[in-house]
């Protein structure tokens, strides 16, 4: 799948692949009702029921279900996102709550039996009762799967799933760079301790938790935020300057080099990946590597020490440099 780089204007919802026998399918689009060309919807909210369709990308279905003719949709980038609910062998198309009213005399029916589908579809409607939803998921869930498995989905797909996308809301298309989307998967953790719920939120400031914690405490839950606030320092960036130059020709690097390749010499964590304060179009990282080159006055930076030499657009380092490598290991 790779995203469609040039506008493509309106598309037809022209059928689904199934994802289960029931609930949600994944709707699939074509520029008419008998397109061979077919293209899948981005959300302007990720992971997440409702918000809009942001973009289109080509999409190879391995099996097709068309939709009837009056059940086509025509719809563009911007308009509300359409979803496709599948129970009893039927098809319900449309935004999230035009199929929830759609589905009002079978809803109880569907939470007895599937209460995770119908969860995921009221997750779109602002009136659904999804704490409801939710204690009969963790019912269903303690009765087929035992209470272990049940506190796992609720804690690390439910509530974190939350925290998840009030911080895609909070960052908006940062959150679809590559590097973001891993740092967050590997940092954002939920533990429960009694009836303590602690999620870990590696972020420097962030106030959008309103939902996860009332959902929290609807559970019987009380919920508490451990706030990390580190990101790499300075002098860990400094060395992997170095180490970028080092593997340069003549031990050369301009600082866009430095931005663009440092990332291959150090582990990045979610904070050096956000948005910087001052430089809007520059991730933290990339501002302290900036001021490794810019703030040559310093006493204890690389150009103080010996390491490098300033060259005009970045860093020249020495063999005083490529020593200090050698005496961490970094360079044979």
């Amino acid at each position: 799948m790779s995203e469609v780089r040039d506008p493509i204007g309106r598309l037809h919802l022209v059928g689904y692949e199934k994802l289960t026998d029931h609930g949600l399918a994944l709707p699939v689009f074509g520029r008419s009702p008998g397109a061979n060309v077919f293209y899948t919807a981005r959300s302007s909210e990720p992971g997440g029921a409702g918000g809009h369709i942001a973009n289109f990308d080509h999409y190879d279905p391995d099996s097709l279900v068309p939709l009837p003719l009056e059940q086509i949709r025509e719809t563009g980038v911007g308009e509300p996102w359409l979803d496709i609910f599948l129970w009893e062998d039927v098809a319900y198309v449309g935004s999230a709550p035009e199929i929830w009213h759609a589905l009002a005399e079978m809803r109880e029916r569907i939470a007895e039996h599937s209460p995770l589908s119908l969860l995921a579809l009221a997750e779109g409607v602002d009136s659904a009762p999804d704490l409801q939803l939710v204690q009969k998921a963790f019912s269903w869930l303690t009765r087929r799967y035992g209470r272990q498995k049940a506190e796992e989905w609720r804690n690390d797909i439910y509530l974190r799933g939350i925290v998840l996308k009030s911080v895609r809301r909070e960052l908006g298309a940062y959150t679809d760079k590559t590097d973001v989307r891993r740092a967050l998967q590997e940092e954002l953790t939920v533990r429960q301790d009694g009836h303590k719920i602690i999620i870990k939120l590696p972020l420097l400031n962030f106030e959008g938790l309103g939902s996860f914690f009332g959902r929290a405490v609807g559970l019987g839950l009380e919920p508490e935020l451990a706030k990390v606030d580190n990101r790499t320092s300075e002098n860990v960036m400094r060395i992997a300057a170095l180490q970028v130059a080092s593997s340069k020709t003549q031990g050369k690097s301009t600082t866009t080099e430095i931005k663009n390749e440092i990332n291959q010499y150090l582990s990045l964590i979610l904070q050096d990946l956000l948005p910087s304060k001052t430089r809007p179009n520059e991730a933290m990282y990339q501002q302290i590597v900036g001021n490794i080159v810019s703030h040559r006055a310093s006493k204890n930076n690389i150009f103080a020490m010996g390491w490098a030499t300033y060259t005009g657009d970045g860093i020249q380092i020495t063999d005083a440099g490529r020593k200090y490598l050698r005496t961490l290991r970094l360079q044979s």
